[in-house]
Formats: C-alpha cells, structure tokens, sequence
C-alpha cells in the first residue's frame, strides 16, 4: 500500500467509499441480526428493500458515467460516438426485459377473466385505419371517446384497438416519408 501521502484523488475517493459502504453494511447487519420485526418504526423488510433499490440504482448509473469516462479517456472516443454507445447501452439495459424468445409449440390460452373470445382478423383489415370507429360512451361522469372494429360479429375495442389503430397510423407515417 503506497503511503497516504501520495494518495491522489482517486484513491481519496474510493477510501471515502469504502467507509461509506462499510457503515451502511454495518448497519444493515444490526437491523437483520435484530429479534425485533421492526426498526425504527418500519418493517425491517423495508430497508432491505430500500438498501436493494438504492444500491441498484447507484450501480446503474455509477456504470452511466462510468461508461462515458472510459469511452472518452481510455478508448479515446469522440463525444458524438461516446454518446453514441451511451444511448445503446440505456435502450439495451430498458427493452432487455422486453426481449424474449417464445416457444414455437407453447400452448397459447386465453384467460376467461380477460377475453371473452379469441379470433383472427385479417392483417390488413386490421391496420387499416379507414376501418375503425370511433364511439362515445357515458362512463364515470365523463363522455369518452373509443376505437372500435367489427369483424364478423367479434369486436376489436379498448387498449386492444387503440393499440392497433395507433400502429397502423405510424405505418401509414412511414411509408408516406420513404
């Protein structure tokens, strides 16, 4: 171990650091150890909770800007192509729980509590916007407006159409700008 003396910023940091993360772990292991199920009022489930949280979001965006640091000092980056990557890795670490692989064969069941009945609509009827409705219903003390689409007698409304109404327009968008 170099002496104090020349200690430079760095290493002043990750000694603060330390002691930091040494008093938080000290007291978290006299909370766990306690008999009592609370500590200062709270559940003692709440400050590991908190502790959890706190220290997921510290690593979250400690990496952040430990990642922008690294990609300009060290790797030489430019800030266009450091940010660049910097956005990446934040879509990835948000559309990661998105991301999934299903099963070809996975036995598909509608729940009864959410779908009345299950059908296949023809894709293009689907997105195209000239086919759906727009209703008003009185609900709640309020006049609200929803999509709608027929289809043989099976209806397309709520989340569900405004969902596809919505991406059927994008897709008109996109087009029309290509």
């Amino acid at each position: 171990m170099k002496d104090m003396a020349l200690w430079d910023e760095g290493d002043w940091i990750a000694v603060i650091a330390l002691v930091i993360l040494g008093v938080f772990l000290s007291i978290g292991a006299l909370v766990a150890a306690s008999k009592k199920p609370e500590f200062a009022g709270h559940p003692k489930g709440l400050y590991m909770l908190f502790f959890a949280e706190m220290w997921e979001r510290f690593s979250y965006y400690g990496m952040r800007a430990l990642l922008i640091f690294y990609l300009t000092q060290h790797w030489l980056f430019s800030d266009g192509k450091s940010n660049l990557i910097y956005g990446a890795y934040t879509a990835l670490v948000y559309i990661t729980p998105v991301l999934g692989v299903i099963a070809p064969d996975l036995p598909l069941r509608a729940d009864p509590r959410e779908v009345e009945s299950w059908f296949e609509a023809p894709l293009s009827l689907v997105m195209d916007a000239d086919n759906w409705t727009r209703n008003e219903v009185f609900w709640k003390g309020a006049m609200r407006q929803y999509l709608e689409l027929d289809y043989r007698g099976y209806r397309i409304w709520g989340v569900t159409a405004a969902i596809c109404y919505n991406l059927s327009r994008r897709l008109e968008w996109m087009e029309a700008t290509q």
